[in-house]
């Protein structure tokens, strides 16, 4: 865990296929899990009123956050979420299942 000026960071780094200095706001991911069966799952809990911003290169994300804004980005994999605040999700390889509760649309898609 990283705490910085934007918030908190949660990383996972595994010895021999992620590099040390990978968990920092500024970088990208950078990890080969060619042949390995490595799985992580995070569980994490957001007060209300805070955005959710959750970042991964190859996995699931699911957010079920009634208050909270949500920005979820995925490259290979699926997005859950629902919320009554603003939300985004943007997906490479997968999809994106979004309930939002809030009636006020702005339109944008």
């Amino acid at each position: 865990m990283v705490q910085h000026d934007g918030g908190i960071l949660l990383g996972t780094i595994s010895e021999g296929i992620s590099r040390p200095d990978c968990c920092s706001p500024s970088q990208t991911p950078a990890v080969n899990l060619y042949n390995s069966d490595i799985r992580v799952t995070y569980t994490v809990r957001v007060p209300a009123d805070v955005k959710f911003v959750p970042r991964t290169n190859n996995g699931n994300i699911n957010a079920d956050l009634p208050n909270s804004a949500v920005s979820a980005v995925t490259i290979n994999g699926r997005i859950v979420l629902a919320t009554g605040r603003p939300a985004d999700a943007h997906v490479v390889n997968g999809s994106i299942l979004a309930t939002l509760s809030n009636t006020e649309w702005s339109g944008r898609k």
